[in-house]
């Protein structure tokens, strides 16, 4: 658990040359050079100190004059040309700089305009913060009876000038200086785009607004939901009101991530806020703005200081009772708990931030409810905040769990945040880099269990224990996707294709790079890698797939770093990028093909989900997202058909929902559709040969078994299937080969002992090109027998092994087994 804060004093985008406290001399010659640069930001502090020294240096006060005039502080500029006597304002450079400075639109913010826009920020505010904008109210009419004392002057590019009423010179201003860039600039240091959850921000003080307003704007854009939270105190409400005055801030103070606190009792209020939120992760950063003159107190950092050692307190309290709570409970214990019969208490966290694993893990939930277990869920409580460890003790503490499921996560990668002496399953459903890391397989304790898809490569390369291990493909739930029987199908032909894969190959290669590494090899190598994603993307009926892509990898990387790529390297490039930008690939070539035949013949074709409305061709065809719900539900019912492409197969939930929804699934034939045949075949080699496999080899190698193929039906029956699907030729399964085999059995398999049963249902609603595919669409619309025989051929393997209902029952069992 992080809990510290980190303090960043936003100097630059705050503070004037003087208050930075710059010492700098600059020579005559070098101001006037720097006057001619295109820099006037740059040149006005500096020129103001110049002028202060030597006011009446004609030269000076026109080039300050210009510059002003360039950034349209029309007020200032007019001041100082009026300096000149009459007998040189005739002069020609500097009659034509007035004709310049007459020609400027009007820089001054005037008092009614300035009320009049804190008085629309304060209602904004009043929905959302009723308390805080309360306390502007109160102090409103007093601050706009003062509000004439400082003058306000707004350049061309939205920066704003102050300065004391009745005050002449440039070297009276307060802020002569490029704040809007400033604050943008500091707030791009401090706010990474790659930090998927960033912690919440402490702004103290909205005058000048621009800090503020740049990080609302910096951490209002995100892909995945989150919206981090922002925090502004400030203990004056008329300084409060200054800021509001300068700019329009409605869209802000109106944001339920936004909370504010304003007034003499600011700190308290913040620490009542902190201590009621102690179960999620409190501050990551303070900003104070340097401008603001009177602070809260006691003083933010200390507050924050305060609030997280409190929340340090809890946790360790929390972690001593959850020790208490479950110690002695060992495997025996454990046997005997689940060997009872008795309901057992099921913890799911999850996140909000996903786009499918919260669908999932509700689903799972909702499954062992409807088997009499209790189940609950954990998530963030809204969209800008994440759980700490506190929140997850506490849950603990008080449902006291027999079983937590956490997809993607071992229980080393949560820190502390679960006890290791209960059952944890972590539900692998994607190739996430975290968990390619030997660490993690060393980490894990006779407690711990693997549920999923890739089992083979984290057991055998990574060290997972195989035998706590159960391959499960992503499963679905029954109780959700089943359509009722009044559901009818659309008349008109209607393609759907619902992928949140709109960003295109290109896009996506570019975003990795960017939010891969900053170093320079690394990058390298990913550009090297992508014509093999391509060459993988265009050979997708092929085996062998995998040895093609390490021994790429391994050339790269020799080739680019001059060194062995290590085994976590490997994967990592592998499910990172190379998998990932074959898939794009062929979604997006698959998605071309609908859009023509969908041209074509006059048909409908959607492509729901993210990023398609700006795909370059194809996002004439985007339609809204479909929440994963019954609203998907109902599209793959009445759709004639929804499309799947996948490197990985058709294996997949959008193929099992649409069949369970009464939909046909169109799926992209690849290599990984049929290769569950394949452990098939082997398992029913050993069954029938039993302790004679090794005595029915053509020869023996060691650990190695050669076996004739022609010789075994098993292994014709595997030869058999890819020569009537014509799939191309696997290198060492033709009849005539030898076939290399282990001796020993695996401990898991590569996929689901039942995977096999869905080979044949799926090859009959596969196309391998365009024109396949607009046959497959003009069938399902013409034979609704076909149609329904083809749907339900799938469905009723789907019902029998892979929904929630049946994955919930067989992790119990499974653990039960384990503990025995």
């Amino acid at each position: 658990m992080t809990t510290s804060s980190t303090i960043a004093k936003p100097v630059p985008a705050q503070a004037t040359p003087q208050e930075r406290g710059e010492t700098r001399s600059w020579t005559r010659q070098e101001i006037i050079t720097l006057a001619g640069q295109g820099k006037p930001w740059e040149f006005l502090p500096i020129a103001a100190r110049a002028l202060q020294v030597a006011p009446d240096d004609a030269w000076m006060v026109l080039l300050t004059a210009a510059n002003l005039g360039s950034v349209g502080l029309v007020t200032l500029g007019r001041e100082l040309h009026s300096k000149f006597p009459p007998e040189v304002q005739s002069h020609p450079e500097v009659a034509k700089l007035r004709e310049i400075l007459d020609g400027l639109p009007g820089d001054v913010v005037g008092v009614d305009e300035r009320i009049a826009t804190a008085r629309a920020n304060v209602e904004a505010m009043a929905r959302v913060h009723p308390a805080a904008a309360g306390v502007l109210c109160d102090s409103f009419e007093r601050w706009a009876s003062q509000a004439s004392a400082m003058e306000h002057y707004r350049a061309l590019d939205g920066n704003i000038v102050r300065r004391p009423a009745g005050g002449r010179g440039i070297d009276r201003c307060l802020s002569l200086s490029d704040q809007l860039q400033q604050a943008k600039a500091f707030v791009a240091d401090a706010i990474k785009p790659s930090e998927l959850i960033g912690r919440p921000v402490v702004v103290e003080g909205i005058s000048p607004p621009w800090i503020f307003r740049a990080l609302f704007e910096a951490t209002s854009r995100s892909f995945n939901g989150y919206r981090r939270r922002l925090i502004l105190l400030q203990a004056d409400p008329l300084e409060m009101l200054d800021g509001l005055s300068m700019a329009d801030l409605r869209d802000a103070l109106r944001d339920e991530r936004v909370t504010i606190f304003v007034g003499p009792g600011a700190a308290k209020l913040l620490a009542e806020s902190m201590m009621s939120r102690l179960e999620t992760s409190l501050v990551g950063q303070y900003i104070p703005v340097l401008a603001t003159k009177t602070l809260v107190a006691p003083a933010a950092q200390s507050v924050l200081a305060a609030m997280e050692a409190q929340q340090r307190r809890e946790h360790a309290e929390l972690a001593q009772r959850v020790a208490e709570i479950y110690a002695g409970r060992d495997r025996a214990w454990w046997k005997a708990r689940y060997d009872s019969g008795e309901p057992l208490r099921v913890l799911i966290p999850t996140s909000r931030f996903s786009t499918f694993i919260r669908f999932a893990s509700r689903d799972l939930a909702d499954a062992y409810t409807q088997a009499g277990h209790q189940a609950r869920l954990l998530m963030e409580r809204d969209e800008f905040s994440s759980i700490s460890s506190v929140g997850y003790l506490r849950e603990i503490a008080e449902f006291q769990p027999d079983l937590v499921v956490l997809i993607n996560y071992p229980r080393a990668t949560m820190c502390s945040n679960f006890p290791v002496n209960v059952p944890f399953v972590c539900w692998v459903q994607d190739a996430m880099p975290h968990l390619f890391d030997a660490k993690l397989g060393a980490a894990h304790g006779p407690l711990d269990f693997l549920a999923g898809v890739r089992l083979v490569e984290l057991t055998g390369k990574f060290g997972y224990p195989a035998e706590r291990s159960l391959p499960m493909p992503i499963v679905v739930s029954k109780s959700k996707f089943e359509a009722p029987v009044s559901m009818v199908r659309r008349e008109q032909v209607e393609i759907v294709f619902a992928t949140n894969h709109g960003e295109t190959p290109d896009q996506m290669h570019t975003r990795l790079l960017r939010e891969g590494s900053q170093d320079a090899a690394t990058q390298r190598i990913l550009s090297a890698l992508r014509p093999v994603a391509e060459r993988i993307s265009a050979d997708i009926l092929s085996g062998g797939q995998k040895s093609l892509i390490r021994s790429s990898i391994e050339r790269v990387v020799r080739e680019v770093a001059g060194g062995n790529a290590e085994q976590r390297a490997i994967s990592m490039l592998t499910h990172a990028y190379v998998i990932p930008m074959a898939d794009r690939m062929l979604r997006h070539q698959t998605a071309q093909w609908a859009a023509s035949i969908a041209a074509r013949r006059g048909w409908s074709f959607k492509l729901c989900g993210k990023n398609w409305e700006s795909h370059p061709t194809l996002g004439s065809f985007a339609g809204l997202p479909i929440d994963h719900d019954l609203e998907l539900r109902d599209s793959y019912n009445r759709a004639t058909v929804h499309l799947h492409a996948s490197y990985h197969g058709a294996m997949h939930q959008r193929v099992f929902e649409a069949a369970l929804a009464g939909g046909l699934p169109l799926c992209r034939l690849v290599w990984p559709t049929i290769s569950p045949l394949i452990p098939r075949a082997l398992r029913l080699l050993r069954e029938r040969l039993g302790s004679g496999l090794a005595s029915a080899a053509a020869r023996v190698e060691g650990s190695t078994l050669y076996m004739a193929i022609k010789d075994h039906p098993e292994l014709c029956a595997f030869v058999d299937a890819i020569e009537r699907h014509r799939m191309p030729e696997l290198v060492g399964w033709r009849r005539q080969d030898l076939l290399a085999m282990p001796r020993e059995a695996p401990v898991i398999d590569d996929t689901d002992p039942a995977g096999h049963e869905l080979v044949e249902p799926l090859m009959q609603v596969q196309f391998r090109d365009e024109s396949e595919l607009e046959r497959q669409i003009e069938r399902a619309g013409l034979d609704p027998a076909w149609r329904r025989e083809r749907i339900e051929a799938i469905a009723r393997v789907v019902r029998a092994n892979f929904t929630h209902e049946i994955l919930a029952r067989k992790l119990i069992g499974f653990i039960a087994g384990s503990l025995g």
